[in-house]
């Protein structure tokens, strides 16, 4: 008697901090041999002060002709690195140090406002459901991170039955913030560029602590001045989001001009959030086309040992 040999489990996890940055590191589709599904939006983030009820939409679509059946699980997070990846963890470890590690009995998914674990999608059916959080007054301050994973359930089989399955996920992150939260608290660890440059875009490196007990959502820009103090840019540093009491590397910006000649300032004005505090920092760089200086000293040149060559033939 066989057994079913499960050949593929891939468990595909939702992500993206804005177009511009993204928050954690995934995607946002699950795709298995015969079918695919998506999920918007990818992060959800509710920061309230207690106490309070609220739900989110969830919207999944099925993009297959088969029909799927999902298991719904909430598995609690913890950042892995500063990149935004992270690590899975049982409630019991990653809300070890938290004030309720229970926090997720709080937490429901609803559909037609009734409670649900499993969800079933029809070929190319689009539906909606509600992620469903209720914080009581006594709950204390704290961040909570976790995902709503949907899971794929494979269609059963006869024990006696060979078959070859895929089982797919795909999960939204949820950000839960319980507030009154305390002041924020963080820095700037490095602001960074290449000190020489032969031509743009030029590329700036940012990375931020949080050392606060909440997920903060730092916003800022970067002015270029030229060696006269003339601003000629400025770049936009997107909003993403920086887990309590880690430091998160952002996704790198650019200056996009591409003829750049001489010294230049680069400072960055970072507000960790709109309370503050903010911070400023500047470097320098120096930009000059090396390469094409040469080819023009080597046309330049060449151009000379010509002329002179047919002058020494005309006398």
């Amino acid at each position: 008697m066989k057994r079913i040999i499960i050949i593929a489990c891939m468990l595909l996890i939702v992500s993206k901090f804005t177009p511009s940055s993204p928050d954690l590191i995934g995607i946002q589709s699950a795709y298995a041999e015969s079918f695919s599904f998506e999920v918007s939006p990818a992060i959800i983030s509710i920061s309230e002060k207690r106490p309070f009820e609220t739900e989110e939409e969830i919207t999944l679509s099925n993009k297959s002709q088969q029909t799927i059946e999902l298991d719904i699980r909430l598995s609690p997070f913890v950042p892995s690195d500063s990149t935004g990846s992270m690590t899975y963890r049982a409630a019991k470890d990653a809300f070890a140090q938290k004030p309720n590690p229970d926090i997720l009995k709080n937490v429901q998914l609803l559909e037609n406002e009734r409670p649900i674990d499993t969800l079933t999608l029809t070929p190319f059916q689009e539906k909606t459901v509600s992620l469903k959080v209720t914080i009581p007054p006594s709950e204390p301050s704290s961040d909570y991170y976790f995902s709503v994973i949907f899971l794929s359930n494979p269609p059963q089989k006869d024990e006696d039955q060979s078959a070859t399955v895929a089982i797919g996920g795909i999960a939204t992150h949820v950000l839960l913030s319980i507030g009154p939260n305390e002041p924020t608290n963080g820095t700037i660890e490095a602001f960074s560029t290449p000190r020489f440059i032969e031509h743009g875009p030029v590329p700036f490196a940012i990375s931020i602590i949080n050392k606060s007990n909440h997920f903060i959502t730092p916003k800022g820009s970067i002015l270029i001045r030229n060696m006269f103090g003339q601003t000629v840019g400025a770049v936009g540093v997107g909003q993403t989001r920086v887990l309590a009491n880690s430091t998160r590397v952002l996704p790198q910006v650019s200056f996009n001009e591409s003829f750049l000649l001489g010294p230049y300032e680069a400072t960055l004005s970072l507000a960790l959030s709109e309370e503050g505090p903010s911070f400023s920092r500047s470097i320098r760089f120096f930009a000059f086309p090396a390469k094409s200086f040469l080819l023009i000293l080597a046309s330049l040149f060449l151009l000379f040992w010509v002329r002179k060559r047919i002058a020494q033939k005309r006398s």
